[in-house]
């Protein structure tokens, strides 16, 4: 099970106007999933569904450049493959219209999205399952990315076949004429909720398929028509521990949650409990926004949380606290004021799982990287907050910021 972690970039690296969009792997902040978006290969196209896309992110740390190989995490004996035509943005850009959003694209990449179930749906239940998807979708090695295909060399994107093959046998072969939502719709569905910027990718879904699992040893070799083809190994070995606040459109509940924030000081993967606190470089005062209804109905539907907890001002942060100021992070009084009434009142020390074990546990399955930020929990006292009403929170006397909650 998870505890209430939730891993963020939290490097100033934004993207700016003129960068050479050919790197978009090394300064791109977001990987933009979208799932079930395909209909059966060869059935009637329609209309969009009334119901909004299925929208997940993976952090940039899971890119793999051809030459590597994918791994898959020890204890799982496999992953599925899902070959995709990537989005990359070329333009940033909020609310963009379905009749401006190609303006915003920049270029395209072939892409295969890698997946551990496991980490995804409980066996034991329904496919319904109150967890992200982070783990299942942020392993190391889980986006293996192309270069950047010029825009102009794809002149219709809704019409490009995508394949996979395993150990040189066809498993994935269609085309994106079947995707139900089309790229403008995805750009300007996903930008109501978050900004999407230079240099971001947009995974596009993957075509429908039969069994899609591969094992260690196997070779999958997968192509984006005639334009560009890539060939990843899966690897043998791999080590894994099992295991202004702004409201977002169609959300009537949002949630407050305090937290001590853990900013990553030194790269590091499998990080052992009893190194974890060197790789620990300060820490910061956090509010981990919540559109609790749109949180709610992605709980129903087992679908990830990204729009519940992505969208654009849900991280209101402080400036980063040195590490030497708060010498015992598991002693930290954190509270919170919503129009001058106490509504959050803790400490730390009643974490359950403690920050070195954290680190070690997330480190297992991603590398944590020099600026990562890692939100610890929430005390008891999550409440709702309407617009007009002022946020103001503390992290014992160390710091403290006040945020006012708008449309």
């Amino acid at each position: 099970m998870l505890s209430s972690v939730l891993l963020v970039n939290f490097q100033n690296n934004m993207a700016s106007k003129g960068r050479d969009l050919s790197k978009f792997v090394e300064f791109g902040r977001k990987i933009i999933g979208v799932g079930k978006n395909y209909r059966p290969n060869g059935s009637p196209q329609q209309p969009p569904p009334v119901e909004d896309p299925l929208i997940f992110l993976k952090p940039s740390s899971t890119y793999l450049r051809p030459g590597g190989k994918i791994k898959i995490p020890t204890g799982r004996d496999e992953i599925i493959h899902e070959v995709e035509l990537g989005v990359v943005i070329g333009k940033t850009g909020m609310n963009i219209s379905q009749s401006e959003a190609m303006d915003h694209v920049g270029g395209y990449a072939l892409a295969l999205d890698m997946t551990d179930l496991d980490l995804i749906f409980d066996k034991s239940e329904p496919k319904t399952v109150p967890y992200p998807w982070l783990l299942g979708k942020g392993f190391d090695t889980a986006t293996p990315i192309s270069d950047l295909i010029p825009k102009c060399e794809i002149p219709d994107p809704n019409d490009v076949r995508l394949w996979l093959k395993v150990d040189g046998e066809m498993k994935q072969d269609g085309n994106t004429c079947d995707m139900i939502y089309k790229i403008p719709h995805l750009i300007s569905f996903v930008s109501c909720y978050m900004s999407l910027e230079e240099g971001d990718l947009l995974l596009t879904g993957t075509p429908e398929c039969g069994p899609r699992y591969v094992k260690r040893g196997q070779d999958i070799t997968c192509g984006l028509g005639d334009k560009i083809e890539m060939t990843f190994p899966i690897s043998k070995c791999f080590f894994f521990v099992l295991l202004p606040d702004k409201i977002p459109p169609g959300c009537n509940v949002l949630h407050h949650e305090v937290e001590l924030g853990v900013v990553i000081g030194k790269t590091g993967v499998f990080i052992s409990e009893s190194d974890a606190m060197n790789h620990v470089g300060g820490y910061a005062l956090a509010l981990d926004m919540t559109a609790r209804d749109i949180q709610d109905a992605a709980k129903k539907k087992g679908w990830p949380w990204s729009l519940a907890k992505g969208f654009d001002t849900a991280l209101p942060i402080s400036e980063l606290i040195p590490k030497e100021e708060i010498p015992d992070p598991n002693n930290v009084h954190l509270w919170l004021k919503v129009d001058d009434e106490i509504k959050q009142d803790g400490s730390t020390q009643d974490f359950i799982f403690k920050i070195p074990h954290l680190i070690s546990y997330i480190s297992q399955n991603m590398t944590l990287e020099e600026g990562d930020l890692i939100l610890t929990g929430t005390p008891q006292g999550v409440s709702e907050v309407k617009p007009g009403q002022t946020i103001v929170c503390g992290l014992a006397d160390k710091i403290q910021m006040t945020f006012p909650v708008s449309l």
